[in-house]
């Protein structure tokens, strides 16, 4: 999975960081930012279950690991093989 183009530093300034969201709480603040229509269908498929938007998720956790940053165990617990990273 790619990470490419991924810049943590645009979520600076937000009170709490993706990779801090487990993934319902992130779904939740997508399904606000975008609309839940419209998000649905970028809800479906995705290599991991949870869709494109998961799959974005996921991406954010990884490079979030990669650079040493903290990722609560509730939110590794939605993405088992992520906890050994």
């Amino acid at each position: 999975m790619s990470n490419v183009g991924i810049n943590l530093q645009q979520y600076a300034n937000d009170p709490i960081k993706p990779w801090e969201m487990t993934y319902k709480q992130w779904l939740k603040a997508a399904r606000e930012l975008f609309g839940k229509c419209w998000l649905v269908a970028f809800e479906i498929g995705g290599t991991d279950g949870h869709g494109v938007v998961g799959e974005h998720h996921r991406k954010l956790i990884c490079k979030a690991l990669k650079e040493g940053l903290t990722v609560p165990p509730e939110v590794l617990k939605d993405y088992p093989d992520l906890q050994s990273k």
